[in-house]
């Protein structure tokens, strides 16, 4: 059958137990709303000893709580799964700023998977219908009356796998796209929805919204009521545009008692409106597109003007970050801000911390909160909530370790490093802009491994770019900008991974530009160090430590034999990638032909630590490489000997430094995922 059949009555949503549960009444409601919260994160893992079919009311609120049965050989206890980021994957005309925008996107529909205990399921399309009173959904078999479910009905909306039946049939599902909708049937019995979302943001859209509509202890908020939410908000955004308007006229900075007030329809011009936006943290660029997007719907006599509620309703859509503002909303009552007792929820809910008192609460409500207007009121806003968990009071980081707390005397490839790919790259990878500006924006971030491709320029002056359509760069401008920068957020080593596609005279120019421009910063030296007892090492050999190469610059690439006398010779026509080797060795065993281009000695001479070479396999690593020789894997390559031979790799990354590329079909420029890789210990990556 493809329809859906009636809801049956769960029985799996909560479960009771026979234990008696010895508290205070207060101590008990503060552990159930804490923990009411909690199950829109977790897992509910409870034990179930209820043999009936209609659960009150009672029980649901029982049986939120943590219960760990006194028989040992039954005991269970309460699990957790871990949380996730969840970066939106939204698109831009679907952002959440407010819940007006979750309850549109809501009223337009979604196509989720409903999850039912046996084998087949099926898509529906689910919609809030236009007076916030009902969800129903299509294609069904039921009657209309049956396929929909009231706002008033709706007790719960949960997060995750939090009944029976998510827990049995989503296995293959993550745990933020699931939700489960907890309602009264017309038996006045408990029933669940239980659905699949297509991503995170979608379940959390849905969650949030539904989460404000039955916020109202039974009277279902009506749109003036979501309107009047954001009303604080709204105000206090004009009165700090009205300041930002008033001082730049007079160009006196302003007291919040001296502006005039704005109304919604006072006219604002576009540089004013940009330079106001990026003045509470829109980036210009950001706030010119969002504009440039009002603009195209205004008739000609209007354009390049804007109204106050058209900068205020861009500021929410640019500053709103929707996964802290689904945060804000679950931990509120019925508001778009967390009052005291709210904050106090979610600090000790989700924060997990302790002995929280009102007046830590409103400390911090005085520090991160903007809006004067909330602060007198004891209220932390959505900006304020923000502020607040992008402090450095919410940072993991831990604050002892920002200055150098390792023992930095190991062998190099005993430290990660921080490393960049294609850094002169500002854009994609086939027609984007090349500039020096990478390169700085790497440096001054603490890179410590930057990515450079030489090609032949005009007039015997090599270029850097990327081979594609992207635009050049001249290679002494980005040397000079490298000399800067290279050493002023951190003296440890800097290592340039060159790439030569050029001729011969172009490559001794290259040599000549980097001798001319670092000097002394150069390492050119060949210098070993004979390994510690305790140190891990190849042949009794460890490459130098971050220590013992302070200040210096150092070049990785390929090097010729020292026996050649000649001003050149031959390498290998290859990018020594792991997985360009492999093809390439497929390729020369049918052809027996061998692809070499020329290296000048010149340049060859620089390379004195470092040494690019090929990666066959982890067998012939162990006989033939040496402690300087540098391995390129690409990401798909790496991955695959991650998942095959982990316990090799971590082995041959205690004795060589390997490096990780960025898959080729990146032309977008995104990043790798580093972890997979630091967990067999790749330096760079």
């Amino acid at each position: 059958m493809n329809g859906d059949i009636d809801e049956t009555n769960n029985s799996s949503i909560c479960s009771s137990s026979n234990n008696a549960i010895t508290t205070s009444s207060s101590a008990l409601r503060k552990q159930q709303q804490i923990n009411r919260r909690r199950a829109f994160f977790h897992d509910d893992v409870l034990v179930s000893n209820n043999k009936t079919n209609t659960i009150t009311e009672n029980k649901i609120e029982q049986n939120i709580l943590p219960i760990t049965n006194t028989n040992e050989e039954n005991s269970t206890i309460k699990t957790f799964k871990r949380k996730v980021v969840s970066f939106s994957t939204m698109p831009s005309e679907k952002k959440v700023a407010d819940v007006n925008d979750c309850l549109r996107y809501m009223q337009e529909g979604s196509d989720l998977l409903k999850v039912r205990s046996y084998a087949r399921q099926f898509r529906r399309l689910y919609k809030l219908n236009e007076n916030l009173t009902a969800i129903s959904w299509h294609p069904t078999a039921k009657k209309p009356s049956k396929a929909t479910i009231t706002i008033d009905s709706i007790k719960e909306v949960r997060l995750g796998k939090t009944t029976e039946r998510l827990r049995e049939y989503t296995q293959q599902y993550q745990n933020e796209s699931l939700f489960s909708i907890i309602y009264t049937n017309e038996n006045n019995d408990y029933a669940s929805v239980d659905l699949v979302a297509s991503s995170a943001d979608e379940a959390d859209i849905w969650v949030t919204g539904l989460s404000c509509l039955i916020a109202g202890h039974g009277s279902p908020l009506t749109s003036a009521d979501l309107e009047d939410r954001q009303q604080m908000r709204n105000r206090w955004l004009r009165d700090v545009f009205a300041v930002g308007l008033t001082s730049s006229a007079s160009g006196e900075q302003m007291s919040h008692n001296e502006f005039p007030i704005l109304s919604a329809k006072d006219s604002i011009d576009e540089d004013e409106a940009v330079r106001l936006l990026s003045d509470y943290g829109i980036s210009e660029d950001n706030a010119k597109i969002r504009l440039q997007e009002i603009q195209t719907r205004k008739s000609e006599d209007v354009r390049g003007f804007f109204s106050t509620d058209e900068l205020i309703n861009v500021f929410k859509k640019l500053s709103t970050r929707p996964e802290i503002y689904h945060l804000l909303v679950r931990y509120s009552q019925n508001q778009d801000f967390l009052s005291i007792q709210d904050l106090t929820l979610f600090l000790e809910a989700e924060q997990g911390m302790s002995k929280i008192t009102s007046e830590k609460c409103k400390k911090m409500i005085e520090e991160f909160e903007p809006s004067t207007e909330a602060k007198l009121l004891g209220h932390l806003g959505i900006d304020g909530f923000t502020n607040y968990l992008l402090s450095s009071e919410c940072d993991i980081f831990n604050p002892n370790n920002r200055s150098i707390c390792q023992d930095m005397d190991h062998p190099l490839n005993d430290y990660f490093i921080a490393s960049s790919y294609h850094t002169f790259l500002l854009a994609d990878q086939l027609k984007g802009p090349s500039s020096v500006d990478g390169f700085i924006h790497a440096l001054v971030r603490g890179c410590r491994c930057l990515d450079l491709h030489c090609f032949d320029g005009p007039d015997g002056q090599p270029l850097v770019h990327n081979g594609t359509l992207t635009t050049r760069i001249p290679l002494h401008e980005v040397l000079e900008v490298i000399n800067t920068y290279a050493f002023d957020k951190t003296n440890y080593p800097l290592i340039l991974c060159m790439e030569l596609q050029c001729c011969i005279s172009q490559q001794e120019r290259v040599a000549q530009l980097f001798i001319e421009t670092f000097g002394e910063k150069l390492f050119l030296h060949n210098v070993m160090i004979s390994a510690d007892k305790n140190m891990t090492s190849k042949n009794g050999q460890t490459l130098p430590s971050p220590n013992d190469l302070r200040g210096k610059i150092i070049i990785k690439s390929k090097k010729i034999s020292s026996i050649i006398s000649t001003e050149y010779g031959e390498i290998t026509d290859d990018e020594d990638c792991y997985e360009d080797y492999k093809r390439r060795s497929k390729k020369e065993s049918i052809s027996n032909n061998k692809k070499y281009r020329k290296l000048s000695r010149a340049f060859s001479d620089l390379v004195c630590l470092l040494r690019s070479t090929p990666f066959e396999d982890f067998s012939n690593a162990f006989n033939e490489q040496q402690s300087d020789q540098v391995c390129t894997f690409s990401e798909n390559a790496g991955l695959r000997l991650v998942t095959s031979d982990p316990d090799e790799f971590v082995n041959y990354n205690k004795h060589f430094i390997s490096r990780i590329t960025p898959g080729s079909w990146r032309v977008d420029s995104s990043n790798l995922n580093p972890q997979d890789f630091w967990n067999v210990g790749c330096q760079m990556g």
